[in-house]
């Protein structure tokens, strides 16, 4: 009798059983890896957005400071005449935009920070995905691999105490 004639090799379900453990293994990883990843690149897309907007709010707090310094000069300072008055309507010119600027950096922080809030649950909701079809992926091999031992079994069981026929 051949052992075909039974459904498999013995040999050949243990090297099926245990890639089936391996893949389980590799289906955990995967998943490990996808997470971490998710993870990372929505810490860092944060971090940037957040380093780049104090750089840019630190420059402009900057140039203020030293428009505002010799502003204040200029009120020590007696000084009449044409000059002194487009000296003062530059200063007004350069707070009109600055304020410009400063409503400017809000405005894109707030659309950059919803864009960024959409992007991380856009990322969070892939991630949700990902360990569903993992899970299932892992329920899958799990259920392959208890098939495959279960044949085993079986085969083992034909093997030594030979099969009977009703």
């Amino acid at each position: 009798m051949s052992m075909s004639m039974l459904g498999a090799e013995t040999g050949q379900l243990e090297t099926l059983a245990a890639q089936l453990t391996h893949t389980g293994v590799e289906i955990d990883q995967v998943q490990s890896q996808t997470q971490t990843t998710a993870d990372t690149v929505v810490a860092e897309m944060e971090a940037s957005f957040r380093q780049a907007l104090q750089s840019i709010e630190h420059s402009m707090h900057q140039l203020r400071g030293t428009v505002d310094a010799a502003h204040n000069q200029l009120a020590d300072t007696t000084w009449t005449g044409a000059n002194a008055a487009s000296f003062q309507a530059g200063y007004g010119d350069f707070n009109g935009a600055m304020a410009t600027f400063e409503a400017a950096v809000g405005d894109a922080y707030v659309q950059f920070d919803g864009q960024m809030r959409s992007m991380g649950e856009t990322i969070s909701a892939f991630q949700v995905q990902v360990t569903s079809s993992m899970q299932q992926a892992h329920v899958s091999t799990d259920s392959m691999q208890r098939a495959v031992v279960q044949q085993q079994a079986n085969l083992e069981s034909a093997m030594n105490t030979g099969l009977s026929f009703g």
